[in-house]
This record gives structure tokens, sequence and C-alpha cells, in this order.
């Protein structure tokens, strides 16, 4: 398997995604993206227990690491800033939720929502290949109008 991961490393290396500094680098590499490789190997499952064999002091700063990643990314994209950091600051001190902004396809309105981290990763995984999280607007009642961004 430790060959797997080192072609992964190897192929984000020698493509097109210019990655100009180191941390910029790491940073890619923190959240494996789904593998195509020849492999009976469920990479989600291999994550997630990777992270429940972390002593809790670890993982804890584990997840907050990509927690401030990802809020960061979110904040970059933000349109109703004082929502989202009312949202944000309530979440601030457990790093298993991470805050987001969604908007309705069918009228426009903006919601903020605090998704488990746990939860979210695994989205990208398994659920939302498309890189979306879909909920229902609380503004219009459209079912599934409102698209939350995979930020990882």
């Amino acid at each position: 398997m430790f060959g797997d991961f080192t072609d992964r490393y190897k192929e984000l290396l020698e493509s097109d995604v210019m990655v100009t500094i180191r941390q910029g680098f790491f940073q890619r590499l923190l959240i494996l993206p789904r593998y195509n490789i020849d492999s009976d190997i469920d990479f989600w499952t291999l994550f997630n227990d990777s992270i429940g064999e972390l002593n809790p002091d670890t993982r804890f700063h584990f997840f907050h690491h990509i927690k401030l990643d990802i809020e960061r990314r979110a904040e970059d994209e933000c349109h109703v800033f004082g929502q989202f950091e009312k949202v944000r600051y309530k979440c601030r001190d457990n790093p298993n939720l991470v805050t987001v902004e969604g908007r309705c396809k069918n009228c426009g309105f903006y919601t903020i929502a605090a998704f488990r981290l746990d939860k979210y990763i695994q989205s990208k995984f398994e659920e939302f290949p498309n890189r979306v999280i879909i909920m229902t607007c609380s503004n219009c009642k459209k079912d599934g109008s409102v698209e939350f961004p995979m930020l990882i």
C-alpha cells in the first residue's frame, strides 16, 4: 500500500497543477482524493481508520488544522459574512464542526451551516462526488435546491 500512496504524491508533483510553496503541496496531500488505481482498497475506510488510531490530542489538532483550512476557503467565497462569522464563532471550540456557506439555486438565498467534519470529509469520498452537498432551502422551501461546496 505504501507504493499506492507514493504513486499519488508522484502524480501530484508531475501534474499540471503548479504548487509554488511547500505548504501548498502538503495541504494538497493532506486529504486523499478518490484514487483511481487497480486496487480493492477503500481509501475512505483507510483514511478514517488511520485517524481513529491517532491519540486524542493529535486527532484534535489534525481536525482543527483541516477545519481552519476549509473555513478559510469558505470565507474567501462568502457572501453573507456576518452570518458566517456568527456560526463559525459558535463552533470555534469544536474541531469536528466546520462552517460552510451554501446558496439556493432556486431563490438565491444564502445559508450558513455547520457540518460534522468527519461526515463532511466522508461526503467528498462517498455521497457527493459532484463536490456539493444538497439541502432544502429554508427560505423558499424547495427540496434539494441549496448547494454547499466541498472545499477539500
